[in-house]
């Protein structure tokens, strides 16, 4: 198995990562660092996000503000989308191979907002354009199933793991959940719902007869649901130098809202003579945040039908509030017809931090095609970007050298990335665009044998039409993403199998914009 996902499966139950009660870690970080271009106008979308040196597009605000200062009209644009994501996952354990498949459907807004062209002139500032809008830069609407077979219990892991900590209950008392403790709040849980139960002579954690610990196979299933998004607000102005340089800058502010809800079945099966029928874990994890950052960039148009461009992003800083809750449930063959015992985090978890995400740089080129008898046929574009995702920082988090445990992380795990954005447009008539997209983002990971895990890649096709100033544009965007391997859980002797999940969204944009 190679290194970046041993990095991954050794953290304990990767998937279930945040049932310590704490989830910021180098996987929320990058997170909150991976933009994707597709969910521009339809427009940006169907030509791949390649618009770096295309400009006179409300996406300008996003991906370069230089593209503001081709205005030469005032727009108001807005970009309502629908979201179809499919995740298939497949579970490969000891006892067979596992394949479950869950679908969530999301309406949206990509984008709102204005570009106001204020002036029009001769002189060496030809034009002067500023906008102000909203647009949606990450979407975390998904659904996820695993299913399994095990020989061991999830609830084997949770003895292993409070086995060695000193924590002695109280005889007919819960144990209490305590910062002192917090990475074992999990097996807490098993203990206060029966689960685990402690011997007083031994001093020993044990499972009780809950299940034959010789022959027992376990079915388990998890279910995963994720929302939220990160939404940025810009404020940014470009200028426009003799119809020859064009520069930009712009300031964003961002909303950023991630909601996580894991619930974990485990049932023995044939268990008729000892104690448990199924228990049920179910953990929650939301995270809000505000942030901000700068973009800067110019475009060189040396002739008319030529465009380079170059844009940076800055780092974007991150201001998080994080609240984390954690249930189990446990159901028992000998209390009737079944005994339902709950207990929760008493009072969740809430934590504040801060996050630093990557510098971004942007290059792109572009060519409008003529022909001398028919006009303007089309044009190409071409855009590279690189994110330095080594670079990540997370800290003022309060806790003991957890700023450089998570720093350590990301320098071992992250690399930079190089992504690349394509697109084409074809003028069918004066009136009517047809447009085709690529774009591919690399992985993120640096000691990966297979560099399939963390790649995306982003096929896109629309149609545009132009009526005096009216413009309208729709957009399809097929999205497929192969996540790094994950597990159930994973304490060393007790580990369950190991999962696998692509994730496939269909996107279907629609921009309607009127200049004037």
């Amino acid at each position: 198995m190679n290194k970046i996902i041993k990095s991954f499966l050794a953290a304990g139950a990767a998937v279930l990562t945040f049932a310590s009660a704490s989830a910021q870690g180098h996987e929320d970080l990058l997170r909150f660092s991976q933009y994707n271009y597709s969910l521009g106008t339809a427009r940006s979308a169907a030509m791949g996000g390649a618009f770096s040196s295309l400009g006179a597009d409300f996406s300008s605000m996003v991906i370069n503000p230089a593209g503001l200062g081709m205005y030469r009209r005032s727009e108001i644009s807005i970009t309502p989308n629908l979201t179809v994501n499919k995740a298939k996952t497949t579970n490969v354990d000891e006892l067979g191979n596992f394949g479950a498949n869950a679908n969530k459907t999301k309406f949206g807004l990509n984008n709102f907002g204005g570009v106001f062209n204020v002036y029009n002139g001769t002189r060496a500032v030809t034009s002067f354009s500023f906008g102000f809008g909203y647009s949606k830069l990450a979407d975390f609407n998904s659904n996820t199933s695993v299913i399994g077979r095990s020989r061991t219990s999830m609830i084997d892991y949770f003895g292993e793991k409070i086995a060695n900590s000193g924590i002695i209950p109280s005889p007919d008392s819960p144990l209490r959940y305590t910062g002192s403790n917090q990475g074992l709040w999990d097996a807490i849980l098993a203990y206060n719902t029966f689960l685990l139960d402690y011997d007083f002579d031994d001093n020993t954690y044990f499972t009780k007869d809950l299940f034959d610990p010789d022959n027992a196979v376990f079915s388990s299933r998890l279910t995963s649901t994720t929302s939220g998004s990160i939404g940025q607000y810009d404020i940014s102005a470009g200028m426009n130098f003799l119809n020859v340089l064009y520069m930009g800058f712009g300031f964003g502010i961002q909303d950023i809202s991630y909601h996580e809800t894991l619930s974990y079945q485990e049932t023995p099966e044939n268990n008729s003579g000892y104690g448990l029928n199924h228990f049920r874990y179910v953990q929650n994890l939301k995270q809000d945040g505000t942030a901000w950052n700068f973009k800067f960039g110019v475009i060189v148009r040396p002739i008319e039908q030529l465009r380079f461009s170059l844009a940076v992003h800055t780092p974007t800083y991150i201001a998080m509030d994080e609240y984390y809750y954690a249930d189990m449930y446990s159901y028992f063959n000998d209390y009737n017809n079944g005994q339902a015992v709950y207990d929760g985090v008493e009072t969740g978890n809430r934590i504040s931090y801060n996050i630093q995400t990557p510098t971004r740089f942007l290059a792109g080129i572009s060519y409008m095609i003529n022909s001398q008898t028919l006009g303007p046929l089309g044009v190409i574009s071409l855009d590279y970007e690189r994110v330095w995702y080594n670079k990540m920082k997370f800290f003022d988090s309060g806790w003991n050298n957890e700023d450089y445990y998570i720093s350590r992380d990301v320098e071992a795990i992250y690399k930079p990335a190089n992504n690349i954005r394509v697109g084409a447009e074809a003028i069918l008539t004066p009136n009517v665009f047809l447009r085709l997209g690529y774009a591919y983002y690399d992985s993120v990971y640096e000691h990966s044998e297979d560099q399939d895990y963390g790649k995306s890649s982003n096929y896109s096709l629309g149609l545009g039409y132009r009526t005096g100033g009216w413009s309208f544009d729709v957009a399809y965007i097929y999205m497929d993403r192969k996540e790094i391997p994950r597990q159930f859980y994973n304490g060393g002797y007790y580990q369950s199998g190991i999962y696998k999940t692509t994730n496939n969204r269909n996107n279907f944009t629609l921009t309607a914009s009127v200049r004037f």
